[in-house]
C-alpha cells in the first residue's frame, strides 16, 4: 500500500493558513479542499472571497493519481484535534479503494472524495510584482480604516481600503455610506500611486506567519512560508472609488464651525468602557449620544438601551457656546476612537452646523459622520 506521512505540527501549521479562507454557502471551492500530490509534496487549495494555496512536503506517496476533493468540515476537525491529542506520531495518508484513509496513531478516518469542482483559481503572480512595504503602523491604520468600509456588493466601488500615494506618504480612504474616513501616514517607502486594497485580506495582514504582501497583475498576494492567500483588486473600485467626492466633503467640513474640542485619550477610554458594558447587546444598538448646555465645561457621553443607560462626563477645551445634542453610531466609531486614544496628547476637534454632518479631526485622521435623521 502506498503511504504518505507528514509531521503533525508542520501539517497543522500549514492547514491553519489554508483555514484562513472562509467557507461560504453555495461555493463548493470554499468547502471542499483540493488535494494534488506531486513528488511527495501535497498541495491543497480553497477559494471563496479569497483564494488560498499551500503545500507541505512529506515522505512517500499517498497514491493520489489525480486531484481529490475532501470536505473541510470533516477533515479540519480531525486534523486539528491533534492539538489536544498531543501525539507526535505522523499523519499517514493512503488510498483504500476510492476512499482516502488518514491515520494518526490509534485515530483513523476514512473520507469519501467529492466530485471534481472548479473555481479554485490560478496564482500566476506569487513571485512577481512589487512587495508592499507595509509596516506595523500602516498595518494598524489599514485595519482601522477597514472598520468604516463596506463589503456590500451593491456598491462595489467602496469594497476596499483605498490607498493613495501623496508627496509625503500614504493616504487611506474608506466609506460605508454613513461614515467617510481618511487618514494620512508619513512614509518614505515606495507605494503604487493608488491601490484599492481588498477587504477580505485585511484580517490576515497581522497574521504571525505572514512574510510579505505583494501586488502584481491586479492581485494582492499574502505570502506565507507554506503558500499564498490572494484576492483580486476590484476593477470598479480602481476606476470608481469616489475620492474626489470624499475630499470635497472633508474640505467643506473644515469650514463648519468648531463646536467643541476634547481629549482623544479620554474619549477612547470612556467609549471602551461603554463597549465592555454592552458586550451582550447587539452592536447595531450602540448609539452614542453627546449632550451639553451653553456654558458647560464638560459634555455628557451617554449610551441608552431598553435595559439601561450608561453616562460619563468628559472635559472639553472651552465652554460650549451652543447646546449640543448629537448621536453617533458607536459600533462603527469604536475602533477609530480606540486607535486615536493611543496618542495621549492628541485633541479631537468636532465641527458641524445646523444641517451638516459631523467632522471629527484628530492628528492626521478625519472622519465625517452622517447626521441621524430625526
Amino acid at each position: 500500500m502506498n503511504e504518505w506521512t507528514v509531521d503533525p505540527k508542520k501539517f497543522m501549521g500549514v492547514l491553519s493558513v489554508l483555514d484562513l479562507v472562509p467557507s461560504r454557502p453555495g461555493i463548493p471551492s470554499s468547502v471542499f479542499i483540493q488535494f494534488e500530490e506531486v513528488k511527495g509534496v501535497m498541495r491543497m487549495s480553497l477559494a471563496s472571497d479569497v483564494a488560498g494555496r499551500v503545500q507541505v512536503e512529506g515522505k512517500g506517496s499517498a497514491g493520489f493519481k489525480k486531484a481529490l476533493y475532501l470536505d473541510r468540515r470533516l477533515f479540519f476537525p480531525f486534523i486539528f484535534t491533534a492539538k489536544t491529542y498531543k501525539s507526535d506520531k505522523p499523519f499517514v495518508f493512503s488510498m483504500t479503494g476510492k476512499q482516502v484513509l488518514v491515520t494518526q496513531g490509534r485515530r483513523r478516518a476514512t473520507f469519501d472524495p467529492m466530485a471534481a469542482s472548479a473555481g479554485y483559481g490560478e496564482l500566476r503572480t506569487g513571485k512577481n510584482g512589487t512587495v508592499l512595504p507595509i509596516d506595523d503602523k500602516l498595518c494598524e491604520a489599514i485595519y482601522v480604516a477597514n472598520s468604516c468600509a463596506t463589503s456590500d456588493p451593491t456598491v462595489p466601488e467602496l469594497n476596499c481600503v483605498y490607498l493613495r500615494r501623496n508627496g509625503k506618504g500614504i493616504e487611506l480612504y474608506t466609506s460605508n455610506q454613513l461614515i467617510v474616513f481618511k487618514a494620512a501616514r508619513k512614509t518614505s517607502a515606495k507605494f503604487p500611486e493608488k491601490l484599492p486594497f481588498p477587504l477580505f485580506l485585511i484580517p490576515f495582514i497581522t497574521h504571525d506567519g505572514l512574510k510579505e504582501v505583494r501586488i502584481a497583475d491586479k492581485e494582492v498576494v499574502l505570502k506565507f512560508d507554506c503558500g499564498y492567500i490572494w484576492q483580486g483588486v476590484s476593477t470598479k473600485a480602481a476606476k470608481g472609488f469616489p475620492i474626489s467626492t470624499m475630499n470635497k466633503l472633508l474640505t467643506d467640513g473644515g469650514q463648519w464651525p468648531e463646536v467643541f474640542k476634547l481629549d482623544s485619550h479620554h474619549l477612547g477610554a470612556v467609549t471602551r468602557r461603554f463597549s465592555e458594558y454592552l458586550t451582550a447587546i447587539r452592536r447595531q444598538d450602540w448609539l452614542l449620544s453627546i449632550k451639553g448646555a451653553v456654558g458647560d465645561k464638560q459634555i455628557m457621553l451617554e449610551v441608552s438601551i431598553p435595559q439601561g443607560i450608561f453616562r460619563e462626563k468628559v472635559g472639553i477645551a472651552e465652554p460650549l457656546k451652543q447646546e449640543v445634542n448629537v448621536g453617533w453610531p458607536l459600533d462603527s466609531l469604536l475602533t477609530i476612537f480606540e486607535y486615536l486614544a493611543k496618542d495621549k496628547k492628541a485633541g479631537m476637534s468636532v465641527r458641524f452646523a445646523k444641517k451638516t454632518p459631523y467632522l471629527l479631526t484628530a492628528g492626521g485622521t478625519q472622519v465625517v459622520v452622517t447626521r441621524k435623521k430625526s
